[in-house]
């Protein structure tokens, strides 16, 4: 009898979800953010020449899949002298059979940041970790059971690439690269596993190790040109008491144009692109979703992640298209998503020459938002131009753009206003030429409604 109940609310439930997700469709709408913010590509494309979609480039290519269920560990493992490449990832749901218990009843959903994240953690990496959770990867589809993908394959390293470092027990050392490269950690270790590495009178034990090694010296040093590491309990804790301990920590110095920054709270970012190159955005996150990031604060960390909702759109509002910013890392600037626990902010970005569409007025620029109103100008159209454009828009996660003010008269800094919108919804707003090739990159604004 439970059963039954059980699957006559599932699928209830679902069957809500999916009214919901046609309505959302009709009315172009779909959550994400809060603070309006301008973009230039859409759907995976990138306003800078010099970048491509990873994910998209690498499909296609042979590797292996590996799947975690929700809150399930989804382990990585190339054993010696290889280290992990990821093809693909997938984080949500694409089927009705994986990780179901009632495969008949599913909804499609995917996180955007997955790839960058798992990227971020296991390539280049002989091990990697990783929990298929919300706080690593957001929630793209809230009540539904997701699960973990990841394609990859096991790659040689040339021996000459990967370095070794030993640190004896209390000795610190710094591990550096050449300019324009950064490291990447392969390997890490701290016990001992013999007596003649670091020999020392206290050795009672010679096959003790520490947990969680490779994360907190991955936090501390991957993609990063120099970071200093010191081989202590109070960084790894103690594995073998009475037993005098080393840290060995294989490494490559890698060169990839996606950067990497972070800041603890309360201190700043800067990012700076040179040679005439400006700032693209890939991933934002400002909050706690890793245990060993900026865990030396005196304030406590808490076990359960956390983000900002607004995080992307601060990030670019202060950053995209420009060739140097700088973001505190605050909660005056981000809000406190999680009160009480030391949180960080945390940056993949690239630098490249921007692609500006020819004759593009650019995205509009949002004025004000109510809960059923978008206000909005454009810089660039006034009366005699704008009669060449139309107004169009979309939820944030749809494909089809709809006319919304067709042959509307903008003039240089008049407001325009279009009203019936939703509460809590997302949506984009782009002006385009009536008769121009919208397979192109249009600018266009992402902006949500008031609750």
């Amino acid at each position: 009898m439970s059963d039954r109940i059980m699957l006559f609310l599932l699928g209830f439930f679902t069957l809500t979800l999916t009214i919901l997700s046609i309505s959302a469709s009709e009315d172009a709408v779909k959550p994400n953010s809060n603070d309006p913010v301008s973009f230039l590509c859409h759907e995976g494309e990138f306003f800078i020449k010099t970048r491509r979609n990873h994910s998209e480039a690498n499909r296609g290519r042979p590797g292996e899949w590996k799947t975690a269920c929700e809150n399930e560990v989804l382990e990585l493992d190339c054993g010696e002298d290889k280290t992990v490449r990821i093809i693909d990832v997938e984080y949500g749901r694409s089927d009705g059979t994986t990780c179901h218990r009632y495969p008949h009843f599913f909804m499609s959903c995917s996180s955007s940041e997955a790839y960058h994240k798992v990227h971020q953690r296991c390539d280049n990496k002989e091990r990697c970790t990783i929990v298929a959770n919300t706080d690593e990867f957001g929630d793209p589809c809230p009540g539904i059971i997701k699960y973990l993908k990841v394609k990859h394959r096991c790659e040689p390293v040339e021996p000459d690439t990967l370095k070794q470092v030993v640190i004896c027990e209390n000795d610190s050392k710094t591990l550096k690269c050449p300019k324009g490269t950064y490291l990447m950690i392969a390997e890490a270790f701290y016990g001992r596993a013999d007596k003649s590495t670091c020999p020392h009178p206290k050795i009672k034990d010679t096959n003790c190790s520490a947990k969680n090694v490779m994360d907190i010296v991955g936090a501390k040093c991957d993609q990063k040109e120099q970071c200093e590491l010191t081989a202590s309990n109070s960084w790894f804790r103690n594995p073998c008491k009475g037993t005098h301990k080393y840290l060995m920590v294989d490494y490559q110095c890698i060169v990839d144009d996606l950067g990497y920054a972070a800041a603890c709270e309360n201190g700043n970012m800067e990012i700076v692109c040179k040679n005439s190159s400006v700032i693209n955005v890939v991933r934002a996150e400002y909050g706690r979703g890793h245990p060993f990031v900026c865990n030396n604060s005196p304030t406590p960390i808490k076990p359960k992640g956390c983000s900002s909702p607004n995080e992307i759109a601060i990030v670019y509002g202060r950053c995209q298209g420009k060739s140097r910013c700088v973001i505190p890392a605050t909660n005056e600037v981000f809000g406190d998503p999680c009160k009480g626990t030391a949180k960080y902010l945390e940056l993949d970005y690239f630098c490249g020459e921007i692609w500006d569409p020819e004759d593009s007025p650019g995205a509009p620029i949002i004025k004000d938002v109510t809960k059923s109103t978008v206000t909005f100008t454009s810089e660039k159209l006034n009366k005699t131009t704008s009669s060449e454009y139309k107004t169009q828009m979309k939820g944030a996660d749809e494909k089809d753009w709809s006319d919304v003010l067709d042959g509307k008269a903008f003039d240089l800094g008049k407001e325009l206003s279009i009203g019936g919108l939703d509460p809590n919804d997302q949506l984009d707003i782009r002006v385009v030429k009536k008769k121009e090739d919208l397979s192109s990159c249009i600018p266009f604004a992402r902006f949500r409604t008031k609750s």
